[in-house]
């Protein structure tokens, strides 16, 4: 470990929402970091994502709020389809999510964000792409990365935002088993779950899914899902449960065969009055069909090594809620960094943190962090077991659900969906934008 004099440092592992989020908190903040990704920033992957009010806030307090709004359409009505098509239910989802947050809900392209979040670093010379991480040391006095060319970067925390297969975590592990090898929990590397799969992917103009439109459209262990996005672009998913619930190591893997016979089988499926998923993939830009990964970890973070986003809490994709509980997860743990470098702090050019001092921030964080998405992953769950139903809850749906008043479906979503945005944290160290809204 370097014991030359340098700035304090945090390096951040991973590229993509969580990290360059992370990034740009720290800018904010007046802290020196380096990103290092292993792939390229911002790649075309057909992926898209959707920001709530609890993401968006905090992306406001960092500026980006306006760029990102320009890439994409607020949601409108959501509306829920029977199997034939016919329309059963819906609510005016943007008009009541305003105006309890102040902020809209919306779905964009994945790599217009990170594109946003990048552009908005000022010092371009602090992200490195095609890095790869092959050790993490961390002592009383810092961290040092290794990488793979042999290069290696000093600092004094190290944030893992390197998604689902997190290397980070494994190293995090391996210093928690070195030090003492109780201290991982029994099963927390098994900890992965997968009960669900997705095909999910974008689309040109599809009938039936104008620009804001929120479809549903429930078919036998089925849902489909459609977002009209700006110029009418068509983000779709089908949520499907497979046949057990698999763990950690032994995931499924699905091929570009399996994704085009899923495609295949649910073609003449509708999706709403006028289109079927057919007509979806005929216009397809990009589809992928994935295991949905599920975790259910308790240690968030260890000694100097801090993990956010995908690495550490994923939950499905029904609530929305994974790339907005990365965003929160970065500011969480950028203030508790900024508190703790402010009581440490001997000068203004003299930030220092004690191993004692980030033992206390991890824990703090771990602990924070775990309930808040520990809820937020149940909730998701949860949306998926009850969205995919057998044919008789089928049958009694399109029954009943037409009857059932908007009023009540809206307080069902507001439960579902907006109750757990309340509790969102946002930047203390930053203004809160003079926005209207109802936060605990």
């Amino acid at each position: 470990m370097t014991t030359t004099k340098r700035p304090f440092k945090v390096i951040i592992v991973g590229g993509s929402v969580a990290g360059l989020t992370t990034a740009l908190l720290m800018q904010s903040a007046g802290i020196d970091f380096i990103v290092l990704e292993a792939r390229d920033i911002a790649p075309a992957v057909g992926a898209s994502l959707g920001l709530w009010p609890n993401g968006f806030r905090i992306l406001d307090q960092l500026g980006v709020y306006e760029q990102i709004q320009s890439l994409c359409v607020n949601n409108g009505d959501a509306k829920i389809f029977g199997r034939d098509g016919k329309f059963l239910q819906g609510s005016q989802q943007t008009e009541f999510v305003i105006e309890t947050f102040g902020y809209p809900s919306c779905f964009l392209d994945r790599q217009w964000l990170i594109q946003v979040l990048y552009d908005n670093i000022k010092d371009k010379t602090k992200v490195l792409t095609r890095v790869k991480i092959t050790k993490i040391d961390q002592s009383d006095e810092g961290v040092v990365v290794v990488c793979a060319d042999g290069t290696a970067y000093d600092g004094d925390i190290v944030v893992g935002a390197d998604g689902v297969h997190s290397f980070v975590r494994t190293e995090m592990w391996r210093h928690m088993e070195e030090d003492d090898p109780t201290l991982l929990p029994p099963g927390e590397k098994e900890a992965v779950t997968v009960t669900f799969s997705a095909m999910f992917g974008i689309a040109s103009p599809v009938p039936g899914v104008p620009a804001g439109s929120v479809n549903m459209c429930h078919h036998d262990n089925a849902q489909f899902m459609t977002v009209g996005g700006k110029d009418d672009r068509c983000f779709f998913f089908i949520f499907k449960r497979l046949d057990r619930v698999y763990h950690a190591p032994d995931l499924p893997k699905f091929t570009e065969s399996d994704r085009d016979a899923v495609a295949e089988f649910h073609k003449n499926d509708k999706i709403n009055g006028d289109a079927t998923f057919g007509d979806i993939w005929n216009r397809r830009i990009a589809g992928t069909y994935l295991p949905l990964e599920e975790s259910a970890f308790t240690k968030y973070a260890y000694k100097r090594i801090i993990m956010v986003g995908d690495s550490i809490h994923k939950p499905t994709p029904a609530s929305g809620q994974g790339g907005n509980g990365a965003i929160e997860s970065a500011a969480v743990f950028a203030n508790l960094l900024v508190q703790a470098l402010s009581n440490g702090r001997e000068s203004d050019d003299d930030l220092k943190l004690s191993g004692k001092g980030a033992a206390k921030l991890s824990e703090t964080y771990s602990t924070m962090r775990m309930k808040r998405m520990d809820e937020l992953i149940k909730a998701s769950h949860n949306m998926n077991q009850y969205s995919l139903m057998a044919p008789n809850r089928l049958w009694l749906l399109e029954v009943i659900l037409p009857w059932i008043p908007s009023s009540l479906t809206r307080k069902g979503m507001e439960a579902q969906l907006l109750a757990p945005i309340s509790g969102g944290p946002h930047v203390e160290f930053l203004p809160l934008p003079d926005k209207k809204g109802k936060w605990k």
